[in-house]
């Protein structure tokens, strides 16, 4: 006999949010860093804040002409950043996502396709983790491409 104590689900607000979540779980999962879009991840350290321990790092994101599109006389683009602590056993202990909405004048986009986008990221350090994986993903809904870079971290 199947019983079931309770089911709790909300959708995901549209395919585009589904598609980009699917897409970076995939990443996530995927034993090779993918490398359609390329992502340096910075030297991970540890700091304390008011929320409590977290690990602190760059990432450096190198943008390419097909993730803009041009809007009233503007370069306009998305970025979705999913960063990720993989502990023990490859277990995901701790995540958290970001999102960079660029909106860009002619000579902003130039310079941001030749030094990249950079973007301070965060994670919640949870108690008793003292070393794992830190693996970002980026994704671009408007070119449908990955990149994802991961940097080994111990306390």
């Amino acid at each position: 006999m199947l019983c079931r104590r309770g089911y709790y689900a909300s959708p995901l607000s549209t395919h585009a949010h589904t598609h980009r979540y699917l897409r970076t779980v995939a990443a996530l999962n995927s034993p090779n860093l993918l490398d359609d879009i390329h992502v340096i991840l910075e030297q991970v350290r540890r700091s304390a804040s008011q929320q409590g321990r977290e690990l602190q790092f760059q990432v450096t994101v190198q943008v390419e002409p097909e993730m803009f599109q041009a809007s009233a006389g503007r370069l306009t683009g998305t970025l979705s950043l999913a960063y990720f602590l993989v502990g023990a056993g490859q277990k995901v202990v701790a995540q958290a996502w970001d999102t960079v909405d660029m909106n860009l004048k002619d000579t902003t986009y130039k310079q941001v396709l030749r030094t990249g986008v950079n973007v301070d990221g965060n994670l919640p350090q949870p108690n008793g983790v003292r070393k794992g994986r830190v693996k970002v993903v980026v994704y671009s809904p408007q070119s449908d491409l990955l990149g994802s870079a991961e940097k080994d971290w111990k306390e």
